[in-house]
């Protein structure tokens, strides 16, 4: 009878003591909510939402805000239906933000006229995982229905779009690594589109990893500046079907110090001789040089790709501001802003 007194007692100590916890939780997330929305109003931001929800009682702290509204001094403004703020109570220090439903994305341009470029989103579940440091680390997300617009022009459209990144390790170097993947299917793009490409981009799905140095230079390793990033993307895999486009590819872009793209990529097109077709057609390649052109094809390394159809080898080479393909210098490379 005393033993079972003594643990209820004890439990009931305990239930209280994380009850108390929570509540304070609660209240210490309340109030951090406010003072960051007060000190970005004092910085020119605007911040809008409906009063926070709080719920997730007793391991997780879940902040609900409906209606969110940024806007920044330098005229950008993000808008949606709900965002929700999560903690684990048993993992200090790691936050997670997820937004659902329509999101806008809205920036103004334009020099004597401003305009307003959005790209919006009929339903989007998005969820960035946040490391103590503040730094997002890991993400998920997918987005229904989107649109990107100039203005009042639709630029392009979409059906869906995913991706998942995580900041995977640190190197030797203090490189951070971050592995990702992406995914577009069915793409409008009938409003920019210029020939020989067509107007429905149907698939393309992305993996690798982005390699980011700190900011401190050292001349005795190879760094790539990109304003605030320097680093590379290494490309695993790349899978591009955009009629007459239809390739896979893998290698590795960065910048050069002229911040020039720079890098090597090998690339494997499963119908070559389609696209020589499509670039005659469009006035790029004289239909006379057609010919010696697919004869030239057979010289290319080639493969039996995963559906059975020949796909041939072309490298493509990014260097000191020029393009190659294969051997052949094919345009110049501008400087990124």
């Amino acid at each position: 009878m005393r033993k079972t007194f003594i643990a209820a007692a004890l439990i009931t100590v305990l239930g209280l003591a994380f009850g108390g916890y929570w509540f304070w939780s609660a209240e210490l997330l309340r109030t951090g909510l406010r003072d960051w929305r007060e000190a970005r109003t004092a910085e020119g931001y605007r911040i809008e939402h409906g009063e926070p929800v709080l719920n997730g009682f007793p391991a997780r702290l879940v902040a609900h805000l409906h209606a969110p509204h940024i806007s920044t001094p330098e005229g950008w403004r993000w808008q949606g239906d709900i965002a929700q703020l999560e903690a684990d109570l048993f993992a200090p220090g790691h936050l997670s933000l997820t937004l659902n439903g329509q999101q806008e994305l809205a920036a103004l341009s334009g020099e004597s006229v401003r305009q307003v470029d959005r790209f919006a989103s009929r339903d989007a579940a998005l969820t960035i995982e946040l490391a103590p440091d503040g730094q997002p680390w890991a993400g998920t997300g997918r987005l229904a229905g989107y649109q990107l617009s100039g203005g009042a022009r639709a630029l392009l459209r979409g059906n869906s779009l995913t991706f998942d990144f995580q900041r995977a390790s640190i190197g030797s170097n203090g490189e951070t690594v971050t592995d990702f993947e992406t995914s577009l299917r069915q793409v409008d793009l009938s409003r920019v589109a210029v020939a020989p490409l067509g107007e429905r981009l149907h698939a393309l799905d992305l993996r690798g990893r982005l390699v980011a140095w700190p900011r401190v230079l050292d001349a005795s390793a190879v760094r790539v500046p990109w304003g605030s990033f320097e680093g590379r993307v290494d490309i695993d895999h790349l899978d591009l079907r955009w009629p007459p486009l239809d390739l896979s590819a893998s290698g590795s872009i960065g910048l050069d110090e002229e911040r020039r793209p720079s890098g090597r990529l090998e690339t494997w097109w499963r119908d070559l001789p389609g696209f020589l077709e499509a670039l005659a057609a469009s006035g790029f390649v004289d239909p006379q040089a057609l010919a010696p052109l697919k004869a030239a094809l057979l010289l290319l390394p080639q493969r039996a790709g995963a559906d059975g159809r020949t796909e041939r080898l072309v490298p493509i080479s990014l260097e000191e501001g020029r393009l190659f393909v294969g051997p052949l210098e094919i345009g110049q490379l501008s400087p990124f802003p």
